[in-house]
């Protein structure tokens, strides 16, 4: 500080009264503590008027008892102020009343008369009636006066010792434990005093922290500084750089986390504890590092080198996947990595790019697609998959797509692929993704985007796969030159079913692809000798759309009222009866959801609704049922909980009061009918042989729900499955004949069962959500689109990059979740076996 600042006679640090002579702020080049002249006599009168507004510390602390000095904000200033004052409108200053009450703690007093008035008419400006705003250098003519304590003095110069009006904070009171972080115990009770004191302080920090507690501190640094000094407080001494109370903090918490047992472990456990964690499990492979260098030497007497460096790769796999595993080979976690990745091989990449546009000719969408053939090779690349496979002369190639809720605006719409063994036609983990778009599933989306990958899938079915040494096409080729048989099975929900095959759709005039049976017939034509036919004519008509009719909406929906459903080009051309299966899953769930919708209506009737819902909540069948103004309304989503309704006592307990001895019999034989058939259809047992005894128990059902429910029962989802189902289970002998499979060795649900699909297709989207959001790729994106396409906004509301990384997030997920399944779990044979087990408790 300048000498000038403070009068001679009240400088108690004389001692360094030359070092204070030469004292100038950090980094700046003159003080900002300048007096003019010097400084006028009595209780710090007002000097000249001030030429520039030097800021002072947002907050200063009195040292006795806490109390805050505020730099407060200042007025909105007119032009001629400005002009006259040479002030700027964000200027603000300390209060003359606040700064003489602070400056004057054993007095008290503030002679409004005598010191507002000269400093109005010197140019300070006005804060109220009664007040004045006053800058740093004004402040210290009302510090460094007689009446002034020494200690508040002494305060004040160490604070101004470091200060310059660069370190002015400019955001909030927060900036305050900067200045005082080395006792931020003082400034807590100085806010909390002052909010005692004064209303004006309280209500400012209540405005402030937008809450009551103005004792903690907005900033979470701030407040966790708070919570560790209060732990010290409890358990400690007051003191943290001593050894033996941090000790004594430890040993508190350990106490703390012990009467709340399982806390820890959530704590330990929870994302932002990641270090923590990394932490403990270098210090516990520091521990076990002598002993797992032991087990390291045993385990390379007694196992080949090719054995250890496989052990080594699932070790490293394991390591990779698993948070914490005990490393057995002495790796570290980034060899581990490597080590995994290594083993990982790299899958074929989404080179394929396809694109919907708008109206305007710009990109509005964008798919993604693997070629198939290099696909199919890299997943029998793995042992665990060739070696299902080594009893084979072909493969089975089950062939789905299906829209996937993945953003809010659209569908991602994702094809996948499965190499069918038997019992594995139920299991997600074999699933492979070979192309994803974003939009539905819908016959000019699928047109766009998947007639590359449809016309590789007839390819490989007439002349199959090349370059796949160690599996042939016939047992007599003996150098293993032909290409290896491919056949393919084609199975998706009935909206999808309809669109791929370019057919109306299931709420249309003609609902069941290939079979000539209007919407209003189906329950007369049940028992109908129904053939499945193709009209190639309306097909081809359909594909090239000549005769100069305006392709649009209103002629298409003509058309196809014309020609038996046929409304755009089969995308899956001459195979597509071949290829067609009924999806046994989504027929199952619609089944029973226009039964139930059938048998609500009845309880409605009855006044029978609560007990109905309790009994279906009671064994976990979750649904919304309600009457509003006496009409039903019953609602039932898909899941895998409809296993649970094959049960009879969930109709017995539905059923239990009704008074009508007659209804109550026929609604529990419907039920429980319904139930032992759909059954029937799950079964792992149901095999090409059980094909006529199928066809008998699905007609017997549709016959029970016309008799019991009525015509309106049947539905196309379940006229498809009743016609088509029989034939189709049949049709597997055709199958396993073509890839060198035993006869009745594949189910109905390996064949017939999207369910494997769903599942993989959830899982996938459910960890796209969970990580990567918005794309994440846009490097890529640029490099593979171009900046101006990448950038482009699409009607959804991504960009196209941003789908872009999207689609690549969806395949590279997908891949990497097959490998390791391959790896850790056992492979396709032993996921097969697992999933036996798993469908015979579900089903019988």
């Amino acid at each position: 500080l300048h000498q000038n600042a403070l009068p001679a006679n009240r400088r108690p640090w004389r001692r360094r009264r030359d070092a204070a002579a030469t004292m100038e702020p950090r980094g700046a080049t003159a003080s900002p503590i300048v007096t003019h002249g010097a400084p006028p006599p009595g209780g710090g009168a007002a000097g000249p008027p001030p030429s520039k507004c030097v800021r002072g510390p947002r907050l200063l602390i009195r040292p006795r008892d806490h109390q805050p000095l505020h730099w407060h904000a200042g007025p909105r200033t007119r032009r001629d102020e400005v002009a006259v004052a040479g002030r700027k409108p964000s200027d603000g200053g300390y209060s003359l009343r606040e700064a003489f009450l602070w400056c004057r703690p054993h007095t008290q007093r503030f002679r409004r008369q005598r010191e507002i008035p000269p400093r109005r008419d010197r140019g300070y400006p006005c804060r109220g009636d009664d007040d004045v705003f006053i800058d740093l250098t004004e402040l210290n003519r009302i510090v460094y006066n007689e009446a002034t304590p020494d200690d508040i003095q002494e305060h004040v110069a160490r604070i101004m010792a470091d200060w310059t009006e660069s370190d002015a904070p400019e955001t909030d009171v927060g900036k305050a434990l900067e200045l005082l972080r080395s006792h931020p115990e003082e400034l807590l009770a100085a806010v909390i005093d002052a909010a005692a004191r004064d209303d004006n302080v309280r209500n400012a920090l209540v405005d402030e922290f937008q809450s009551e507690a103005v004792a903690v501190p907005r900033a979470k640094s701030g407040k966790m500084q708070i919570i560790w000094n209060a732990l010290f407080e409890v358990f400690g001494r007051d003191d943290p750089t001593n050894s033996k109370n941090v000790g004594r903090v430890i040993t508190g918490l350990a106490e703390l986390f012990r009467s709340a047992p399982g806390m820890l472990l959530q704590v330990f456990l929870e994302r932002a504890s990641l270090e923590s964690r990394k932490a403990f499990y270098e210090y516990q492979r520091s521990v076990h590092c002598d002993y797992m260098r032991l087990l390291e030497g045993e385990i390379r007497r007694y196992v080949t080198k090719k054995q250890y460096n496989d052990l080594r790769k699932i070790t490293a796999a394991i390591e990779v996947k698993l948070e914490g595993f005990p490393d057995a080979f002495g790796s570290t976690a980034l060899l581990a990595s490597a080590q995994a990745g290594a083993n990982l091989r790299e899958p074929p990449p989404m080179t394929n790019v396809s694109f919907d546009f708008d109206t305007d000719g710009k990109p509005d969408a964008i798919g993604l697609v693997v070629d198939l053939p290099d696909l199919i090779r890299w997943v029998l690349g793995f042992e665990e998959v060739r070696s299902a496979m080594s009893t084979q002369s072909g493969i089975i190639i089950k062939v789905n797509y299906d829209g996937v809720r993945l953003v809010k605006n659209s569908n991602i719409t994702v094809l996948s692929i499965v190499l069918l063994v038997p019992g594995g036609g139920l299991s997600s983990r074999v699933v492979n993704i070979g192309g994803v778009y974003f939009g539905d599933d819908h016959w000019r989306e699928g047109k766009c985007h998947l007639s590359m990958p449809l016309s590789q899938l007839e390819i490989l079915q007439e002349e199959g796969l090349s370059d796949v040494p160690g599996l042939r096409y016939d047992d007599a080729d003996a150098d293993q030159g032909s290409n290896l048989r491919c056949t393919v099975l084609v199975v998706v929900d009935g909206a999808a079913e309809s669109a791929i095959a370019g057919k109306a759709g299931p709420a249309s005039t003609w609902p069941i692809p290939n079979m000539v049976v209007p919407s209003w017939g189906l329950a007369t034509h049940v028992f109908s000798d129904v053939r499945l036919v193709r009209d190639h004519d309306a097909e081809l008509e359909a594909a090239v759309w000549s005769g100069g009719r305006a392709d649009n909406v209103q002629n298409r929906r003509e058309f196809a009222i014309q020609h038996q459903g046929v409304i755009y080009e089969n995308l899956l051309g001459k195979y597509q009866l071949e290829w067609s299966r009924v999806d046994t899953l989504h027929a199952t769930f619609n089944t029973w959801k226009h039964l139930m919708q059938a048998v609500y209506k009845v309880m409605v009737v009855t006044n029978n609704c609560e007990a109905f819902s309790d009994a279906l909540r009671a064994h976990r069948v979750y649904h919304r049922a309600t009457a509003v103004d006496g009409v039903a309304v019953f609602s039932i989503t898909n899941g895998k909980y409809y296993d649970r309704l094959f049960d009879p006592s969930v109709w017995e307990a539905a059923f239990a009061d009704l008074a009508d001895d007659m209804v109550h019999a026929a609604l529990t034989y419907l039920c429980y009918l319904t139930g032992r058939v759909l059954q029937h259809v799950n079964d792992r047992g149901m095999m090409a042989r059980d094909w006529l005894e199928l066809n008998v128990n699905l007609h017997c059902l549709a016959a029970a729900h016309i008799i019991g429910v009525g015509p309106s029962s049947i539905k196309p989802s379940f006229f498809g499955l009743v016609k088509k189902g029989p034939l189709q289970l049949l049709d597997n002998l055709r199958v396993e004949r073509s890839v060198g499979l035993e006869s009745n060795t594949l189910s109905f649900s390996d064949t017939n069962n999207a369910g494997q699909f769903e599942a993989a297709h959830r899982e996938t989207a459910n960890s796209i959500l969970a990580g990567t959001r918005g794309g994440g790729r846009p490097r890529e994106a640029q490099q593979a689109l171009g900046t101006e396409v990448a950038a482009r906004q699409t009607t959804s509301g991504q960009s196209v990059g941003a789908q872009y990384g999207l689609c690549l997030a969806a395949r590279a997920t997908n891949a990497v979740s097959f490998q390791l399944k391959q790896i850790l779990d056992g492979g396709v044979r032993r996921d097969a076996e697992l999933q036996l087990g798993r469908t015979a408790q579900r089903y019988g």
